[in-house]
């Protein structure tokens, strides 16, 4: 018994630095993935949106979904990243850490609130411009959706599910390139809508693929009962 148990150890270090290093590669992957999509984007909207209208869309406004998605989540996303890595394998230890993780959304919507009541765009435009206003609120709404999934993904990185947060966000790049190009070169006249149609796509994306994996998956506990209970 005393013997086989370093070989046991051994085992699993080796299986965890393999699961590691194929991870950095999909990581690496989705780098090269990331900025293929966004060139494609930018080739596909060029003649179709005017320099001021990219400005807002892809600078301005994307700026409201960073910084409530920065100012909601860091803090979460820091501590309960650091906690040790067996309490994720224990069911009562892991659903009050994603307890606290899902403290993340109402604390987004409260920050969302104050980002757009304060006009946090860059150039000094305000978010209560009657071209902007829309937009910029559907941005928000793009962040609290993406929010939503935070518990599902700090748990998702703590398991070393690695290459399903790299397909996820692939999926949800996919489809965010896909619906801003659609819409376009359907109403070219409505760009900003255009690029938050395609956040707001992003962040359901990366939501429903989550809840999606962890409500079908049986190696992982078979469902969002760890979130719901």
């Amino acid at each position: 018994m005393a013997a086989t148990m370093p070989e046991d150890k051994g085992g699993q270090d080796k299986g965890l630095f393999k699961s590691v290093g194929s991870g950095f590669v999909s990581l690496f992957g989705l780098q090269i993935v990331s900025r293929l999509l966004t060139f494609i984007l930018n080739v596909a909207i060029a003649r179709n949106v005017d320099r001021t209208a990219y400005g807002q869309g892809a600078v301005q406004l994307q700026l409201v979904s960073d910084a409530i998605l920065m100012l909601s989540r860091e803090g979460f996303r820091d501590a309960l990243q650091r906690t040790p890595a067996a309490d994720w394998h224990d069911e009562g230890k892991r659903a009050r850490m994603l307890r606290v993780a899902s403290l993340s959304l109402p604390f987004s919507l409260l920050v969302a609130v104050v980002v757009l009541g304060t006009g946090a765009l860059s150039g000094g435009t305000s978010t209560s411009g009657p071209e902007v206003r829309v937009p910029a609120v559907l941005f928000a709404l793009a962040a609290t959706v993406e929010m939503a999934a935070e518990p599902l993904y700090i748990m998702a990185h703590n398991l070393l599910l690695i290459r399903i947060r790299v397909w996820v966000e692939m999926a949800a790049l996919s489809v965010r390139v896909g619906v801003v190009a659609c819409s376009v070169w359907l109403w070219p006249q409505a760009p900003l809508m255009a690029f938050a149609g395609g956040q707001l796509a992003y962040g359901a994306t990366i939501l429903v693929c989550l809840a999606a994996y962890f409500s079908l998956s049986k190696e992982h506990g078979g469902g969002l009962r760890w979130l719901l209970s």
